[in-house]
């Protein structure tokens, strides 16, 4: 009977989860429907249980977590271009990667994170939530797959979250993009001009307040001035 119990307590945890994330992402730019909350859902689930163990994240609660975590990617999702392969740097607790993926399910995830738990963590991820066909862990340091002979193949799109300045992210993010990409910055407000190299031009700009902490918002996508250009 106690099996049941905690079956039936599950089950209410996850649909309550799911509605939570449709609830947060009703007034976005990018809804969800009950098949892609329940993916969310499952995330938190794990993110909350693997927290427990390690520090994965600061937040400690659902809610807290879906509005910080998960958010700032349905402001960034119309800014990636279809079908691409997109690099998130410092991939961290992959709350982003992972709405990014089922949020886009035509484009491809390479989440990079040099740290060890954090990598394993992310694999987890990609087999629980079945998203290991479009869905690639790397471990290692950004600048590693900017060197020249990186193993890495060049992406469409790049992104980093509160991993270094915009000072530092842009530059590295130009590297990581094959002719034609577009680099995403994330910021607390609009980039000022001695900020954007000179290779980068900004092409489009979303201002929104993160749910979380009601703060400023600013998501930057930038492509190189050659190819703009042209």
């Amino acid at each position: 009977m106690s099996t049941k119990r905690t079956k039936r307590t599950q089950v209410t945890d996850n649909q309550t989860l799911a509605s939570l994330v449709s609830d947060l992402f009703a007034p976005s730019p990018s809804p969800v429907d009950s098949d892609q909350s329940a993916v969310l859902a499952a995330y938190l689930t794990l993110l909350l249980k693997w927290s427990r163990q390690i520090n994965l994240t600061g937040f400690r609660d659902a809610q807290s977590a879906a509005a910080g975590l998960l958010y700032d990617a349905t402001e960034m999702a119309p800014l990636v271009n279809r079908g691409a392969m997109v690099l998130d740097v410092g991939a961290g607790a992959g709350g982003l990667a992972v709405t990014l993926a089922v949020l886009r399910p035509d484009i491809k995830l390479r989440v990079v994170e040099p740290r060890n738990k954090r990598a394993v963590f992310l694999r987890t991820l990609r087999r629980e939530l079945q998203l290991a066909d479009r869905f690639e862990v790397v471990q290692a340091r950004a600048e590693e797959l900017a060197a020249e002979g990186g193993e890495v193949d060049a992406a469409d799109v790049a992104y980093a979250q509160a991993v270094m300045s915009p000072e530092e992210w842009l530059p590295l993010g130009r590297r990581l993009i094959a002719p034609g990409g577009a680099v995403i910055a994330l910021t607390a407000r609009s980039l000022a001009a001695g900020q954007i190299p000179s290779e980068l031009v900004v092409v489009e700009e979303r201002a929104y307040r993160q749910p979380a902490s009601g703060g400023p918002r600013v998501v930057t996508r930038l492509e190189a001035t050659s190819i703009r250009a042209r």
